[in-house]
């Protein structure tokens, strides 16, 4: 029951965002939503200042006393406040004028340092209290945004967003660290921003390269196609984001019988059946959307004339079906490393495709769409042959 309360405020997260993007679809130009786009590339950015210590609480907090607990979440939310403080100079330096990407950064920012508060809530094993939490630290401040954005527009919205994230952080500052009973040194701190940034190190690798797998095109279609272009853009890759939860979800229901049952066995019926079960649940969501798509593009927004394409981005999704559980499965084998190989070969097809496009002016949303959808497709085929006898002769782990 604790756990169904969990995944139901995690699916309203989701809905929540989706309702924004639906608003902003409707009340933006395609310029505005284009700035909206590079704006969410600077806020997405923040999340990775930890330099893989995040990615490791998940690992040791469980195991850990109350004092290394403290000292661990202490340690990685000062390494992501450095990396935050870069972040803002960059911003002065190459986009001072630009307050809706000031916007999103301060928003990114205390996202990631919420991330980092869910993690410890989460290893103390209490789901109603993590429940709580995701609902005032994120449900919460986005409805309050939401909100204002309908009632007040978007400049408001540039305000009143990071802020309700701001004051709820700095709330939970006050209130949770201030209970924080041990003093700590700074030697305590760097021996264990060491021990948290290896054994996650690879991980913060390959997502980190995702990252760039889902930027790439719009830093190539801001830069050659311009602002506006990168707007409609923006609601393309929506259909496909959207529909990304939904096998997202389901190989987070499969975590943990990954992790007990598939880290040694052969790709045996029962992975099998796990996996066409992901893959046939997002085939379903896939037709459903696609079914529904005419009349609510058609009667919600003024981009129908984007529907061949949308149609395109949500097929994009179905190769995921298959590799968000096999992104599991590799992890549970310790194959880190092939999988950091799989994403970085294909951002460099991505690279180069785009680049090849982009000076023989053959780039338009079309191609980029497309370049998409092939992509997935690649990425499954390289998780696939990771898994498979034969790439153990690469020697790689």
């Amino acid at each position: 029951m604790k756990r169904m309360m969990y995944i139901v405020t995690s699916y309203a997260l989701q809905v929540m965002n989706i309702v924004l993007s639906i608003l902003f679809m409707q009340e933006l130009t395609p310029s505005q939503l284009g700035g909206v786009s590079i704006g969410k590339i600077w806020m997405q950015l923040c999340d990775y200042t930890h330099l893989g210590t995040r990615f490791s609480l998940d690992r040791f907090l469980s195991l850990a006393n109350k004092k290394e607990r403290e000292l661990m979440v202490i340690s990685t939310l000062l390494m992501s406040a450095v990396g935050h403080i870069l972040i803002i100079l960059f911003w002065l330096y190459f986009e001072s004028s630009d307050y809706m990407i000031l916007s999103f950064i301060v928003a990114g920012i205390f996202l990631s340092y919420i991330g980092i508060f869910k993690a410890y809530i989460r290893a103390v094993g209490d789901v109603v209290q993590l429940v709580k939490f995701v609902a005032f630290s994120q449900i919460l401040p986005l409805t309050v945004a939401i909100i204002v954005f309908m009632f007040f527009g978007m400049r408001w919205f540039l305000v009143v967003y990071p802020l309700s994230y701001v004051v709820f952080v700095l709330v939970l500052l006050y209130v949770g660290v201030s209970r924080f009973e041990s003093k700590y040194k700074y030697t305590d701190i760097v021996v264990v921003l060491r021990r948290l940034s290896g054994p996650s190190s690879l991980l913060f690798v390959n997502s980190f390269l995702v990252y760039g797998l889902s930027l790439i095109d719009r830093v190539f279609v801001d830069a050659f196609m311009g602002r506006e272009s990168l707007g409609y853009l923006n609601v393309i890759t929506f259909a496909l984001t959207a529909i990304i939860i939904v096998p997202s979800s389901v190989a987070e229901l499969l975590i943990s019988k990954i992790s007990k049952d598939y880290v040694n066995r052969p790709l045996d019926i029962a992975i099998v059946k796990d996996i066409m079960f992901s893959f046939v649940i997002t085939l379903i969501a896939i037709l459903c959307a696609n079914f529904f798509m005419s009349f609510f593009v058609t009667r919600f927004t003024q981009y129908s004339e984007l529907i061949p394409l949308l149609r395109i981005a949500t097929f994009a999704a179905l190769p995921y079906s298959v590799i968000s559980v096999l992104h599991h499965i590799l992890n549970a084998r310790d194959k880190r490393l092939k999988m950091v190989f799989s994403n970085a070969i294909v951002l460099v097809f991505v690279v180069a495709m785009l680049t090849y496009l982009s000076f023989n002016s053959h780039l338009s949303l079309e191609s980029v769409v497309k370049l998409k959808f092939y992509s997935g497709w690649l990425l499954l085929s390289l998780y696939a042959f990771s898994l498979s006898k034969y790439s153990d002769c690469c020697k790689l782990r």
